[in-house]
């Protein structure tokens, strides 16, 4: 996809290194993402700054997805042209690689966040009022 170091061939003896290197980033970038979001509250300015910063270290080597919508989107902008090279094994497998890297990444950072939140809450069990903001009201519809 973005990754032009990425091997044509997925037999390549450089394919599974650079394919562990995108998995890191995209994993580091969806979980400090996540984590950023959680610990700001949803906080515009914060979250923009943080993606920017993360965009600045996980672009040139993946592209700065971190978000499967985008991976999904940006597979199928150039899945014509991978299909014409002979690249499209290489492109299904980034684009899986990066999307199972996205989800695990947003996964590990939320278990992270409810370990943290478990250990401050006074009885030890999450309910819906130790989360005011995450609070969904059908009164105003």
């Amino acid at each position: 996809m973005e990754n032009s170091r990425l091997p044509a061939d997925f037999m390549a003896p450089g394919y599974l290194l650079t394919t562990l290197v995108v998995f890191f980033y995209e994993f580091l970038g969806t979980f400090i993402l996540v984590a950023t979001i959680n610990a700001s509250n949803g906080n515009a300015p914060a979250i923009g700054l943080t993606l920017f910063f993360l965009l600045l270290l996980t672009g040139p080597i993946t592209g700065g997805h971190m978000n499967p919508s985008v991976t999904v989107g940006v597979f199928l902008n150039r899945v014509r042209d991978a299909n014409k090279n002979g690249q499209m094994g290489s492109c299904v497998i980034q684009a899986a690689i990066m999307i199972i890297a996205q989800v695990c990444g947003a996964a590990f950072s939320m278990h992270i966040y409810f370990s943290i939140m478990r250990t401050y809450d006074d009885d030890g069990i999450l309910e819906a009022k130790d989360f005011p903001t995450l609070h969904v009201s059908l009164d105003n519809w």
